[in-house]
């Protein structure tokens, strides 16, 4: 009786803690297998995804606090449950983002695959419908890294959450903001690139060395799901290689010229017109990037 009364309570403290962070199917499982779960902390591999709303700080100067976290709440609840949907755990809202983890308390083998469909949800619900677009430019933007990382309870004996920290996710935290430098609303790290780069079709961005960092990173951006791959977008993506092939033999000019033929192909393309720009720069500031071709990101 002892034991029954013991585990039902391990049980219902279980729920009660993941209630807050995981998809109901999800709490289920745990509450057959609880010992699945270390609480005192443990190492995993998986998905962290960190996101932010562009544009939001400029669309709240005029707003009230009411109207202001009528909006957050609608938008929260949209992103959360695709976060839940995919199997993904909620670890906070940060402002206006969030931070989830792919992989965890459950470790799964396709966790990458998991924030990659996030990804594209994200893409399919417009924040617009939420915020009228003539008022802000509003964006989700995403940063995701896959690796170690260590998981568990993590606090004070007042306040306790269940989270991870490690290399891992910081990175993923450091991506979401690089994603400023080249207009584009998700950049991924090679390290969850090599987990699905055969089951989407991705642009790669750059080899850099975010703030904090001394290894150098090739950054990745999904474009879309391979049958969803048009003749037109593909053009664009063999010019942007092409382009980014000269980028790296330091020839400015022809560099310059070849992230032009892409925009001629997609004017909207920013990425091909923040490397425009780097052209322009590099022209007269080569310090701006290493011998071995790694772009520096002084800022977060």
């Amino acid at each position: 009786m002892y034991k029954t009364l013991t585990d039902e309570l391990e049980k219902k403290q279980m729920k009660d803690m993941f209630s807050r962070y995981l998809h109901e199917d999800v709490i289920n499982i745990l509450m057959e297998n609880p010992d699945t779960v270390d609480l005192t902390g443990t190492e995993i591999t998986g998905t962290v995804l960190f996101t932010d709303l562009q544009g939001f700080t400029t669309f709240a100067e005029d707003k009230t606090p009411q109207e202001l976290i009528n909006v957050l709440n609608k938008y929260f609840q949209i992103i959360t449950n695709i976060v839940l949907d995919q199997n993904g755990m909620l670890d906070k809202y940060t402002g206006d983002g969030i931070m989830a983890i792919f992989g965890a308390p459950i470790e799964r083998e396709d966790h990458a695959k998991a924030a990659c469909e996030t990804i594209l949800a994200f893409r399919d619900k417009e924040v617009n419908e939420l915020i009228p677009s003539h008022e802000s430019n509003i964006l989700t933007r995403i940063g995701i890294s896959s690796g170690p990382m260590v998981i568990g309870n993590l606090g004070s004996d007042r306040r306790m959450d269940f989270t991870v920290i490690g290399d891992t996710v910081n990175l993923s935290a450091r991506l979401e903001g690089v994603n400023k430098a080249y207009g584009t609303t998700n950049i991924m790290s090679e390290y969850t690139w090599e987990s699905v780069k055969d089951d989407y079709f991705f642009r790669e961005l750059d080899l850099i060395r975010v703030k904090g960092k001394h290894t150098p990173v090739r950054v990745f951006t999904l474009v879309a799901r391979p049958e969803e791959m048009t003749e037109n977008m593909i053009d664009i993506e063999n010019a942007f290689v092409e382009a980014i092939r000269i980028f790296r033999m330091r020839k400015w000019k022809e560099a310059n010229a070849a992230f032009g033929k892409v925009l001629e192909l997609n004017p909207d393309d920013a990425p091909a017109r923040a490397y425009m720009e780097r052209c322009n720069l590099l022209k007269t500031n080569l310090d701006l990037i290493d011998g071995q071709g790694v772009f520096t990101f002084k800022t977060k």
